[in-house]
């Protein structure tokens, strides 16, 4: 007997395929339809790095002064800028954006890089407390951590507010520590004055100016070193640091 296939709409129904012209003409519009988002979603995640590295900036403060308090050192938070910088061609990678915490002393004059705060097994025989340790002012395990792209630290003043440009530094010393080595691709580190929030053992700010404030800005330190250009002066966080008791809190937004 001859089978029949049925010819309705049940499942044994062959389906239609979408041909390969059909295929490039949808992804030829899904395509288009990125091109046009593309811009206003880099927009919105550069806009985004102000709120993410004020939160990082804050987080490393209170870090700072934690570790000041628990370790009974002086700590402080490494922010380099390039007007701090004993010479402009040494580090231009961490300009704005880069910060580390590092212990410091001060030596009757001037807060410095304290080298000899923490003591590192470096290896060689794997037991920590030989003869083969070596010294350093950073924390063990610790490098320098960055903003994200989009966000600088640009001003340590004692204005809660921006008011446009390149920004101003406090030229007060306990915002300043000298003699701090960072790695140039040499066999011997290169040292830079370094702009800073530091913070004494008791955990209060070694600074007596009033209330400190830190600016997060939108902007952009392009790779090749050249200058800081700020995309939108009004996209900032402006971050206080109270003088007594070395409380770090968020207090305005430029936005």
């Amino acid at each position: 007997m001859k089978r029949i296939l049925p010819t309705g709409s049940g499942p044994s129904r062959r389906r239609r395929r979408f041909s390969l012209v059909e295929l490039l003409v949808v992804m030829g519009i899904m395509v288009m339809l990125l091109g046009l988002s593309f811009p206003t979603l880099e927009r919105m995640a550069i806009g985004n790095g102000v709120d993410v590295g004020a939160r990082m900036v804050t987080s490393q403060l209170r870090l700072a002064r934690q570790q000041a308090l628990s370790n009974h050192k002086c700590i402080a938070l490494l922010i380099p800028a390039s007007s701090t910088l004993s010479s402009n061609t040494k580090a231009p990678i961490l300009w704005y954006t880069a910060f580390r915490l590092c212990a410091v002393k001060y030596n009757g004059s001037a807060w410095v890089y304290d080298g000899g705060a923490f003591i590192l097994d470096n290896g060689a025989d794997g037991t920590p407390g030989t003869s083969d340790d070596v010294t350093s002012g950073f924390f063990p395990g610790s490098n320098w951590d960055f903003l994200p792209i989009g966000a600088v630290i640009l001003e340590l003043n004692i204005t809660p507010t921006y008011s446009g440009g390149t920004g101003s530094d406090m030229s007060d010393k306990g915002f300043l520590v000298k003699n701090v080595p960072i790695d140039v691709g040499t066999s011997t580190p290169a040292t830079i004055d370094c702009r800073a929030v530091i913070f004494k053992r008791t955990g209060t700010p070694a600074y007596d100016t009033g209330s400190a404030y830190i600016k997060v800005v939108q902007g952009v330190l392009p790779p090749d070193g050249s200058a800081l250009r700020i995309t939108n002066e009004k996209n900032y966080l402006s971050i206080e640091l109270n003088p007594y008791t070395g409380k770090v809190t968020q207090v305005l937004s430029g936005t």
